[in-house]
């Protein structure tokens, strides 16, 4: 049940929200499709490939396809039987995904919290985020790959500038999207928690590397020797973080019923952006195994927001379902 929620989630973002790595996702060889993913070859020796399809309408046809050879993988997206870039095939599927693992949000690793940002806005935003987002991941390899070269100093700044240029510029346009959003989403979460009659008081700051991000340029300029060290670099949107309190302390310190709460509103927040955002394409909830871990008035609530809302629920427990 959990690798259909997976599936549907993959259409909607192309990525899984549980394997960090595309290849994970090709677990064993097998001819026979298991939950909407079928797998065929030997991993090792031969191609495997996930195929993972979804009917957006009567004519129009989503395939995700990933493929691996050796430690290699490659994936492609197609529509109406042709080829499509990734980038524009996100937020065909909006899907705002509800799972146990979701409450690692709170206390998991930065990744986390940056990935519940980005997730939202290449659905909202589609091809332009997705563009702005594999342009600054592929800025970022390509910087990192010459600050591992260990060159003269001089040789690198003058190999580095290019790629700086464009790593601003996607790095500016991330933040910048990322923060306004945030905005959106907290206000929205507190509303939810204002209706759910809950005293909590939600506030979220966005932390970022970066103190100036008109600066940018300047920090990268002036950190480089110390990244070149490093092998990495130190600053942009891939290291930013969400600070996350509620009621004036850390999230990490609250009860488990009060990041259950909190984890409600914001993903009730989320259903609400994106359907404001597109009405005539309303997003799909996503619900896997979390209906047995809420008290009933918490049960009521997502029930009462699901009615007439397209949704997949799963259960072990046939009670647990609204």
């Amino acid at each position: 049940k959990s690798t259909l929620i997976e599936a549907i989630s993959f259409l909607a973002l192309t990525r899984s929200h549980r394997a960090r790595h595309d290849g994970e996702l090709i677990r064993t060889p097998s001819t026979a499709p298991t939950s909407g993913v079928q797998a065929q070859g030997t991993p090792e020796v031969f191609p495997s490939t996930a195929t993972i399809t979804g009917r957006l309408g009567p004519r129009q046809i989503l395939r995700l396809a990933i493929t691996t050879t050796g430690s290699a993988v490659t994936k492609q997206a197609s529509r109406f039987g042709r080829l499509s870039p990734l980038s524009g095939v996100v937020g065909l599927v909006r899907t705002v995904l509800f799972t146990p693992e979701e409450l690692e949000l709170f206390t998991g690793p930065p990744r986390l919290r940056r990935r519940l940002l980005d997730g939202l806005l290449l659905q909202r935003d589609g091809p332009v985020f997705a563009e702005q987002l594999l342009t600054f991941h592929r800025t970022l390899r390509q910087r990192n790959r010459l600050l591992a070269l260990k060159l003269p100093i001089e040789q690198l700044r003058s190999q580095v500038a290019p790629w700086d240029t464009l790593f601003v510029a996607a790095a500016r346009a991330i933040i910048t999207a990322r923060t306004a959003l945030l905005t959106e989403l907290v206000t929205a979460a507190q509303a939810q928690l204002v209706a759910m009659r809950l005293p909590l008081e939600l506030t979220v700051t966005y932390h970022a590397t970066v103190p100036e991000l008109g600066r940018l340029d300047e920090l990268l300029l002036a950190r480089l020797e110390r990244d070149q060290q490093l092998g990495s670099t130190s600053v942009g949107p891939h290291r930013d973080d969400l600070l996350i309190t509620v009621n004036g302390r850390p999230v990490s310190s609250a009860s488990r019923g009060e990041q259950r709460a909190l984890l409600v509103a914001l993903k009730l927040a989320e259903y609400e952006r994106l359907a404001v955002a597109d009405p005539a394409n309303e997003p799909i909830f996503l619900i896997d195994d979390v209906m047995s871990e809420l008290d009933p008035e918490r049960r009521a609530t997502i029930a009462a927001q699901l009615v007439n809302r397209p949704c997949v629920i799963t259960s072990a427990d046939p009670a647990a379902l609204p």
